[in-house]
Formats: structure tokens, sequence, C-alpha cells
């Protein structure tokens, strides 16, 4: 009892440093979770993706983006699971299937700072050759 009743209790504290996932701490509607969105830099790429994942494509303004977090609502009815080595292969699965090299860039917006609400904005490209160390968790 005593090993769970810790587990239960110290592991959540952990997301705060990022060092445990944040819906395995109970903020599944928290809203302080990361983002992520594949920016495809060309219009004519978006008629090469499946019907899926286009209607779940912003293409109103620029840039144009794949909504990951809508896309997972439409297909699963659950919303995208916001830990970075889920994100950045998602990114990698799309950029490898549906995006030519150099024709777009996975962004993955950091969980909000507490005081400021700032974001920081991490980008991975779709180029030929990525090193998959940068991809792999």
């Amino acid at each position: 009892h005593v090993v769970v009743t810790v587990a239960v209790g110290v592991l959540p504290l952990l997301s705060f440093w990022g060092w445990w996932d944040v819906y395995l701490s109970a903020a599944l509607y928290a809203g302080n979770t990361i983002q992520t969105v594949v920016i495809v830099t060309t219009p004519d790429t978006v008629t090469s993706l499946p019907p899926l994942i286009r209607q779940n494509t912003w293409q109103q303004s620029e840039p144009i983006f794949i909504d990951v977090n809508r896309w997972s609502y439409d297909e699963l009815n659950v919303p995208a699971y916001p830990a970075e080595r889920v994100m950045k292969r998602v990114g990698r699965e799309i950029c490898d299937h549906y995006i030519s090299p150099g024709r777009g860039k996975l962004l993955i917006l950091g969980r909000p700072q507490w005081r400021s609400g700032a974001r920081t904005a991490t980008y991975y490209d779709c180029a030929a050759a990525w090193p998959r160390s940068l991809w792999n968790p």
C-alpha cells in the first residue's frame, strides 16, 4: 500500500519538471500541455494527403498546417497524447509517408510557463537525411 500511495502522490509532481507525462498526472483538461502541428510549406502537398488528414489541415491562411490534435479527435475521438516522443513519432510518420523532403516541418510548442504563458517552439524539418537521434525517444 505504501508503494502505491507514494507512486500516486509523488510521480504526478514530477510532471512539473517534465520528468513524468502530464496525462499520467491527471492533467487531461488542464490546458498546459504541449501543442503540435505539421507545417506544410507548399499548397500542392496538401492534395497528396489522405482525406482524413487533409480535412484537418488549416488552409485558410499561411502557414498551412496539419493540426495533430484535431486529427486525433476526428480519427480516434480522443486528444493527441501530449508527449514529445509521441509527437515526434507522429511528425516523422507524416513526413515519411506524405510530405516530400523540404516541404514541411514539425512544430512542437512546449508547455506554457506558469507565470507568462510563453511557450518554447521546436522545429524538425522533413528533410531527406534526418538525424534519427533527434526523432527517436
